[in-house]
């Protein structure tokens, strides 16, 4: 009875039988202008970063919702330390909310973590096990030395005040980010992925396919927000990364120019998309539709990559055990 709904539809209901305390939520924090709208927009709205850059501050709390069912709200920005008593967090933190805390590198950093320490306190105080990802945002207008020294020391500060507080400094990620580039789809991808249901299953899935196909390194990416959902246990390469996004740009280019990854008039059959595309350095990038909006993307060695009838049979198989893990419809459907 499932084949004559779409995917997206299917997954969809899937998630709104979560309960809310356990549904995955990202709550973006942090000062006024420090732009965690403005990352917002880029990834979600596929805004032009030049459009964000005068926003007014974020007064109303703003939703989105990522692929996976996971929520994610921009909280309006903190204009003094104590303003987020003022929300009622108990409506947001849940066993599987994170908190992406942006600070501004190029802005007043003390006052920035007096903020973060003061949100520390009170989300702690609700849920003691919360995960923070500190992104140190604007980080495209400084030198290399001087982002390395702005990471260590706020990773310093940050680090002295949890241990004089009796917290768990294993709560506490940082990454380095801007808008300008990749390191911001990077960030939030490794962020959001933790929350997608079954993710070490979709884990193990993508780590099978790089041993028995031979690749460096496999991602399941959401063509909308260009998000990886899912990669294998390998070690990760920022390198590689920032290929796969590029990939997604000109897929989309392509896709604008032709209509060969639409489904088809009825919109239940999906015909599968393969394409090699061949970088410097004996490397090239397999891709592998997996539907309408999910797409395999895989590093690969070039004397690899030339045996693609092989890559193409793993990555269809590959992609019907996704599906399944997925919840969407069976193996049966035409592709």
């Amino acid at each position: 009875m499932y084949q004559d709904q779409p995917e997206e539809q299917l997954q969809e209901e899937n998630y709104h039988s979560i309960d809310n305390d356990t549904k995955p939520k990202i709550l973006l924090m942090g000062p006024p202008r420090s732009g965690k709208s403005s990352i917002l927009m880029v990834i979600f709205e596929k805004r032009d970063q030049l459009e964000t850059v005068y926003l007014q501050p974020t007064t109303d709390i703003v939703e989105y919702t990522m692929y996976g069912g996971i929520e994610v709200y921009d909280l309006p920005g903190i204009s003094y330390e104590h303003d987020y008593q003022f929300i009622d967090l108990n409506l947001f933190l849940g066993e599987n909310t994170v908190i992406v805390f942006v600070i501004d590198t190029q802005d007043d950093i003390q006052k920035s973590l007096h903020y973060l320490y003061s949100s520390m306190d009170l989300i702690f105080s609700i849920q003691p096990n919360t995960q923070f990802n500190i992104f140190l945002h604007k980080i495209d207008g400084l030198s290399e030395e001087l982002r390395q020294d702005i990471n260590q020391e706020i990773q310093h500060r940050i680090f002295s005040h949890m241990d004089y507080e009796g917290y768990d400094n294993s709560l506490v990620q940082f990454y380095l980010t801007s808008i300008y580039n990749k390191s911001i789809y990077e960030a939030m991808s490794r962020v959001s992925h933790k929350l997608v249901p079954n993710v070490s299953t979709l884990e193990n899935i993508l780590t099978s396919f790089c041993y028995k196909s031979n690749l460096d390194k496999a991602y399941l990416f959401d063509m909308d927000s260009k998000l990886f959902i899912a990669t294998d246990s390998f070690p990760f390469a920022s390198q590689y990364h920032q290929f796969c996004c590029s990939t997604i740009g000109l897929m989309e280019d392509l896709t604008t120019m032709y209509s060969e990854y639409q489904l088809n008039q009825s919109g239940e059959v999906f015909s599968h998309q393969v394409a090699t595309i061949h970088l410097d350095a004996n490397y090239s990038i397999f891709t592998f539709q997996v539907n309408k909006r999910l797409m395999l993307i895989c590093m690969v060695r070039d004397n690899i990559s030339k045996n693609l009838s092989l890559l193409e049979f793993n990555a269809k198989k590959v992609s019907l055990s996704l599906k399944k893990v997925l919840n969407f419809p069976d193996s049966s459907t035409k592709d």
